[in-house]
C-alpha cells in the first residue's frame, strides 16, 4: 500500500486532507478547528437561535455528512443520527401539544316543566382556535319526517316552561337571520334538522361561524329546538319580518345548556398554537432533507 504523500504540515498532497503524522500533529489541529467553527456558530441562547443553529448544521438535500477531519467522520455520523432522533421526538411532542388543544362541549336537551318525550344530546368539537366547529347529536321523540328549526340562543337559562328564558338567537354582530351558509346570519343560525320515520333526528354539520372561544363562543349558551321549520330568512310578504328575525320556526319544544366537556383549562392563544404547529412542520421538513 502506498504511503500518503505529506507536506511539512501533515497534509496529503493528492487529496489535501489532513493525515496523522509526525509533522505537526495535524489531526489535533483539525479537531480544534472543527470545535472553533461550532463555537463561532453559537449565538444568543434564545430558543429561536438554538433552533436556527441546529437547522443550519443539517446537510443539504442529497449530501452526506462530511467532516474535514477523518478522525471525526464517525462522530459526525453518530451525531447526525442523534439529531434525527431528537428532531422526530420534538416534532411529535409539539404535534401532540397542538392536538391536546381540542375543545369539546355538550348540551343535553330536555323539555323543562313538561312531560313530553323529546330528548337528546348535541356535542360541539373544535380542534383549535379559528377552526370550524363540528356539531353532532341525536334527538328523539319528534314527529316523524318533519323539519325542525335548530338554533343556539343567547342565554343558557332553561328554568322556565317552554324554554322562553333562553332569550333570542345568539347574534353578537346584530345581523339578520339567515341560513347556515349565508354570509348574513346569526351566529346561532344552524338551519333545520329532520326526523326520520321513528321520530329521531341525527345531527352532523360543520359550522365555520360557531366557536368555543372568542366573540362567537357558544359555551354557556342555550341550544333550542323549535316546533316548526325555519324558513332560513327567505320569507316574503307578511312572513318577511318574522323571517328576518327568527325564521318563523314557531315555539320551542326542547332546550339545553352548552357546557364544557374537555378540557377544563382555558385555551392557549391562537398565536401560540400557530407557532407550535409551524415549528413542528419545520422540524418535519428538516428531517425530510436528510
Amino acid at each position: 500500500m502506498k504511503k500518503a504523500l505529506q507536506t511539512g504540515h501533515g497534509q496529503d498532497l493528492r487529496s489535501g486532507y489532513p493525515v496523522e503524522g509526525h509533522l505537526g500533529n495535524s489531526a489535533g489541529k483539525c479537531e480544534r478547528r472543527e470545535r472553533e467553527k461550532i463555537e463561532r456558530r453559537r449565538g444568543s441562547p434564545s430558543f429561536l437561535h438554538v433552533f436556527a443553529g441546529i437547522i443550519s448544521q443539517l446537510p443539504a438535500a442529497g449530501h452526506s455528512v462530511y467532516s474535514a477531519c477523518p478522525e471525526t467522520q464517525l462522530k459526525s455520523r453518530t451525531s447526525m443520527q442523534s439529531r434525527v432522533v431528537t428532531f422526530a421526538t420534538l416534532a411529535a411532542v409539539l404535534l401532540a401539544i397542538a392536538a391536546a388543544q381540542e375543545r369539546r362541549a355538550i348540551a343535553l336537551l330536555t323539555v323543562p316543566g313538561q312531560g313530553l318525550a323529546v330528548s337528546g344530546n348535541v356535542s360541539f368539537v373544535q380542534t383549535r382556535p379559528g377552526e370550524p366547529v363540528q356539531v353532532q347529536g341525536l334527538i328523539s321523540g319528534l314527529r316523524p319526517n318533519r323539519n325542525f328549526g335548530f338554533h343556539i340562543h343567547e342565554k343558557g337559562d332553561i328554568s322556565t316552561k317552554g324554554c322562553t328564558s333562553t332569550g333570542g338567537h345568539f347574534n353578537p354582530q346584530k345581523r339578520q337571520h339567515g341560513a347556515p351558509t349565508d354570509k348574513e346570519r346569526h351566529v346561532g343560525d344552524l338551519g333545520n334538522i329532520r326526523s326520520d320515520d321513528g321520530g329521531v333526528a341525527t345531527i352532523s354539520m360543520l359550522d365555520p361561524v360557531l366557536s368555543l372561544e372568542g366573540e362567537n363562543n357558544v359555551l354557556g349558551r342555550g341550544v333550542v329546538l323549535h316546533e316548526g321549520e325555519d324558513d332560513l330568512g327567505k320569507g316574503t310578504g307578511d312572513d318577511e319580518k318574522g323571517s328576518k328575525a327568527t325564521g318563523n320556526a314557531g315555539g320551542r319544544i326542547a332546550c339545553g345548556v352548552i357546557g364544557i366537556q374537555h378540557p377544563v383549562e382555558p385555551w392557549s392563544s391562537s398565536a401560540a398554537q400557530v407557532a407550535l404547529s409551524s415549528l413542528a412542520l419545520a422540524l418535519l421538513s428538516a428531517m425530510m432533507l436528510l
